[in-house]
Order: structure tokens, then sequence, then C-alpha cells
């Protein structure tokens, strides 16, 4: 098939991607300027994607809104370096005859795709953004728009190899499972290392910071932040400082689990978390810390405390 005008500047790229990926899939199995094909895909995944992290991370300030516009693009990237060698080995196995470069070209349109439907989600993510949105809500937010884009890329993709099967016999339809498959995987390892590189979207009440470390998985925290927007809560509390050993009425340390169920003071409770009275005082009448009143006084169970210190910690992975 002779094409008469051949993808080769950017506007055309982008083009093709939205609304004639058929003309951009022949032109890849062709051969036709593959090598800009495959700038201009770095362009759009390294600019759209890195906006979008900008726009995201610009919840919790400036520095986290840098920090998840490098981010978010170095995911696309890590993850197709992580992945391609064995879709790519796979697909020869099977009887492929696209070569090295056109295969990648496939994919990276793909993942230029998915963050083309990124930044067309932008001004919805900027509005509730401005608008002051609950912080679960807009976290959640995010990974479901992140997620239909990638089913997006994903599609295309298939609809491109698909297109290669049928029209060029260069590509084996028993393939098109494997594809299926990579694509799974792909999204697995992109959660996975979406993961490693939280926080995102970042925390108010917390400091700036590059990198967590976090327990837990990307899944209990879905489920965590799905929780916390059923029951309204806004934002993260502010997370305690790291524990030590309660300090006891005589002075001494708490040891072993015994003392679990032990009932402390609000003095007692601050030197726990290594807080001031003061703020354990306004916590337990703003209900942020579970507490009971004995008459004029608070009271805390160190158990309940302990469960309640976890709850910080997961709250602060997502």
């Amino acid at each position: 098939m002779a094409i008469d005008q051949p993808i080769t500047s950017y506007s055309a790229f982008l083009k093709a991607l939205l609304s004639d990926r058929e003309r951009f899939f022949e032109e890849v199995v062709e051969g036709v300027a593959l090598r800009s094909k495959l700038r201009y895909a770095v362009v759009t995944i390294t600019g759209l994607a890195g906006f979008f992290g900008l726009v995201a991370g610009a919840y919790s300030g400036p520095a986290q809104a840098v920090s998840a516009g490098v981010k978010l693009p170095f995911l696309f990237f890590a993850t197709f370096a992580v992945c391609f060698p064995a879709f790519f080995v796979v697909q020869v196995l099977v009887g492929s005859r696209l070569r090295l470069l056109q295969v990648a070209v496939l994919v990276f349109g793909a993942l230029a795709l998915t963050c083309v439907l990124l930044a067309a989600f932008v001004p919805i993510t900027a509005f509730f953004l401005i608008t002051g949105a609950n912080y679960y809500f807009q976290h959640l937010l995010n990974i479901a728009i992140a997620g239909v884009a990638g089913l997006f890329g994903m599609y295309a993709l298939h609809e491109g190899l698909s297109v290669v099967c049928e029209k060029r016999d260069v590509y084996p339809r028993k393939a098109l499972t494997i594809m299926r498959a990579w694509a799974l995987l792909f999204a697995f390892v992109g959660i996975q290392l979406a993961w490693t590189l939280r926080p995102f979207l970042g925390d108010r009440n917390q400091p700036f910071r590059v990198l967590g470390t976090y327990q837990g998985n990307f899944y209990a925290a879905i489920i965590y932040a799905v929780n916390k927007l059923m029951h309204g809560d806004e934002q993260p509390a502010a997370s305690p400082a790291p524990t030590q050993a309660p300090v006891t009425r005589d002075g001494g340390k708490a040891r072993g689990a015994s003392l679990d169920n032990e009932i402390l003071t609000i003095e007692e409770v601050a030197a726990y978390l290594r807080l001031t009275p003061q703020t354990i005082y306004k916590w337990a009448q703003e209900k942020r810390i579970p507490a009971a009143k004995l008459g004029k006084e608070w009271r805390f169970r160190k158990s309940i405390v302990d469960r309640w210190l976890d709850e910080q910690i997961m709250r602060n992975q997502s």
C-alpha cells in the first residue's frame, strides 16, 4: 500500500494517534520514519505524563508537583524497560516478523496515546484540586484516570497488532493472546513501580519527600482510601513522630505485651508519641485520637492508641 502523506511531523503524529491509528500502524509495518515516530512518542510521554504529574502533585505544594512531574514519565519508561525484552522475544518465538524498532514504536505509540488521555483529564484533576476536593477523592480520582488511560493505550496496541495480523501477514494471530497476557504483566509491573516511587499526591501534613518508606501494598491502600472516603474523612491527620516506649506513672518504661491494656494519661501519651500534652489534649477534644473522658480528665488505652498509630502509618502510605 502506497502512503501519499507519511507521518513526518509531530502534529501529524498526534493526529494519527487520535483519529487515524490504522495509518500509523501500517506505516510502522512498512518501516516509514520509525525513528521520527519513536522520538515523537518519547516527547509525548515525557511532556504529557509530566504535565499530569505536575498538576496531581500540586495538591501538596510546588516541590511535590515537580517531583511527581518527573516521576510519572520515569514510571512509563522504567515499566517499558522491564517488560519489553520479554515481550519482543516471545513475539519472535511465535513467528512475528516485526523488527525490534517496529515493535518498540508500536508500544511507545500506545504509551503516548495513554499520556495524551492523561493530559486530556488534567482540567478535571485541576478543577477538583482548586475546589478543595477530599484528599481521598483526589487520590482515587487520579488512580482511576490513570487506569482508564492505560486501558485505552493497551486497547490501541491490540488494535494495531490486529491490523498488522489481518492486512500484512507479518504478525501471527496466536501472538495476540500473548499480547493480552503481556498487557496484564505491564499493568502489574507499572503498579508495583508506582508503589515504589510513591508518593505522587503527597500529604500536606508531612514534609516533602521524594520517596516513601512504607509497608503494605497498593491494593490495601486503595481499599483504605475508599473506606476513608465513604466515612467522610477529608485528609490524613498529622502523623505522630516515631514512637518510643510509653512512660508509666512511676517514671519507668512500660515493657511487654501485658501492658497493652494500660490506661494512660495525656502526659503519658504525649511522651509515647513525642508530642506535647497540649497537642494530645486538642486531638482528644477534636476526636482525632481515641480517648475517653473521666470527669475532667482524658484517658487513653495503650492497645487502642497503638492501633490508631498503625492506622496513621497506613494512611500516610496512600
